[in-house]
């Protein structure tokens, strides 16, 4: 689901798409409202800034769409309630960005050290991907602009399994998720079949570029242990 379209979407304050990754990567997700224009997460507060509950009190997501204030791409910020506490929050994106652009401009906001450990898991005939930072953030992305036997791959969503609840935090829901879906992982030194691809060959080598041996070929988990 793409941000729906509307002239009065509140602008994020001071934000980029590199940066709220950067946010994701080094804090684990959003932990300051005031980005949102929010002064704080709460259920009343959320409701009262026009966000959207979906689902039951048990676990409600709340959505709301926003833009960036410096470009035209929008979003959907998600906040995670569970029985009235704050879980968690993610984000999803609209319009079309390649996301070799955005890791570049990623890597000029990164503190040393920031990325440990970087897979690339691919799914449904390699039209989508997840790159699974650290081994707690998704960030989804998807092909877009084939011409020609050519295409690239966009930022589609970022969720995260942090957590303001250490309980949830541990489940690693999200990881799991998707390590159990994928079909495949592309390693640093691309097979012949992922090589002939040429979204997946220029993706694995920015992410050799970028972040080295922090790039590394992914574990998927066999049926035994998804059982």
């Amino acid at each position: 689901m793409h941000p729906r379209k509307s002239a009065a979407i509140d602008p994020l304050v001071h934000c980029s798409v590199a940066e709220l990754m950067r946010i994701y990567i080094e804090e684990g997700l959003v932990t300051g409202p005031e980005m949102l224009g929010l002064p704080d997460f709460s259920s009343a507060t959320l409701i009262e800034h026009g966000f959207d509950p979906v689902g039951d009190y048990d676990y409600r997501l709340y959505e709301k769409p926003y833009r960036f204030a410096s470009s035209a791409i929008e979003l959907n910020f998600k906040v995670y309630i569970e029985n009235g506490v704050l879980d968690s929050n993610g984000v999803e994106f609209g319009g079309e960005m390649r996301v070799e652009t955005q890791l570049r401009r990623l890597v000029t906001l990164l503190g040393p050290g920031a990325v440990r450990s970087i897979e690339l898991l691919i799914f449904d005939n390699f039209l989508e991907a997840t790159l699974l930072i650290n081994d707690a953030i998704n960030i989804n992305i998807h092909r877009y602009g084939k011409r020609h036997g050519r295409s690239k791959f966009s930022i589609g969503a970022i969720s995260t399994d942090a957590s303001f609840r250490p309980e949830s935090a541990a489940k690693k829901f999200n990881t799991g998720f998707a390590r159990k879906l994928c079909d495949e992982t592309v390693s640093p030194n691309p097979s012949r079949r992922h090589a002939r691809n040429p979204a997946l060959r220029n993706l694995s080598a920015c992410l050799v570029r970028l972040f080295g041996s922090a790039y590394r070929k992914g574990r998927l988990i066999p049926a035994r242990e998804s059982a």
